[in-house]
């Protein structure tokens, strides 16, 4: 008697997120964070602001804040014009998330992609390499792929924080 073989393991879910890139860093964000990604527009500087508030820009007749992490990742503030022979995945863009009702727009390199990850390659730790993440409080959990680390964000606990920094006008502490 051949004895039955074992039925197959059930195949590990995807876990798809939006992924989105800033400098040298990859971010993720779930699919109901994100309302639109929109080409930059003119921003007006808010006389005042910390480094990492861009200034308001005009989406469609709405006004929008849109925040740079750039300074908060120690990098220069982003330009919104593209470098010289930049494609459309290269230039900067404007996503824009939901927080608390409103619309809050975050600027960022190039277009959002779809990420997908299996279960096996969520890190057990968030790690620092290349030093201290000024990000890591707001780190659900990350992800290995071939080419970099991935990590998640908990959008709004980054946002509640960022609006608590800035009514307070306290300094980011890195």
């Amino acid at each position: 008697m051949v004895a039955a073989a074992a039925p197959p393991e059930p195949a590990a879910a995807a876990i798809s997120l939006q992924g989105f890139q800033i400098g040298d860093h990859r971010f993720l964000i779930g699919y109901g964070d994100a309302i639109k990604l929109e080409e930059m527009s003119l921003l007006t500087s808010i006389p005042g602001a910390p480094p990492w508030v861009a200034g308001l820009v005009n989406l469609h007749g709405s006004v929008t804040l849109a925040l740079d992490w750039r300074p908060l990742l120690g990098a220069a503030p982003a330009s919104s014009a593209p470098a010289a022979g930049a494609g459309r995945r290269d230039r900067p863009m404007l996503l824009c998330v939901r927080h608390r009702g409103d619309s809050i727009g975050l600027i960022v390199d190039g277009l959002l992609e779809r990420r997908d990850f299996l279960p096996h390659e969520q890190t057990p730790g968030i790690s620092a390499a290349g030093g201290a993440l000024v990000y890591a409080p707001w780190v659900v959990r990350e992800f290995q792929a071939t080419e970099c680390i991935w990590r998640e964000l908990d959008m709004q606990r980054f946002l509640d924080d960022l609006r608590a920094l800035y009514e307070n006008r306290a300094p980011l502490k890195h």
